[in-house]
């Protein structure tokens, strides 16, 4: 099996990766795989060789077409860690304001101050 059909392999076991739903609790598997692959495929690319068959060729274009969806994909996992991350920000935030409601008010407000020299 040449270099290239072995990156168009990991390259579908990585599309196939994207598109398994996992819970929150699965995440983290979920992103340890897909590094494990995307390090695979780095050191496959790096050592591709320049001329290619006609087959290595037709098999080229498919993995074009494939990293395209792979792309879309990351995207949209990454986008999706990132909202996860927001709200868990919101939450806290919500939180510390439940536990302390006057925490960020002002202690000048209806205080007179008075100046003598």
């Amino acid at each position: 099996m040449s270099k290239v059909e072995e990156y168009y392999k990991l390259s579908n076991s990585l599309l196939e990766t994207l598109n398994t739903k996992v819970t929150k609790d699965q995440r983290q598997e979920k992103i340890d795989k897909i590094t494990s692959i995307l390090a695979a495929r780095e050191a496959l690319a790096s050592n591709f060789s320049k001329t290619y068959t006609e087959e290595e060729k037709e098999i080229g274009t498919s993995i074009i077409a494939l990293d395209k969806q792979i792309q879309v994909k990351m995207t949209d996992f990454f986008e999706e860690i990132k909202l996860d991350i927001k709200n868990t920000k919101k939450q806290k935030n919500s939180n510390q304001k439940y536990v302390n409601p006057y925490q960020n008010l002002s202690s000048f407000d209806g205080m007179y101050l008075d100046k003598k020299n």
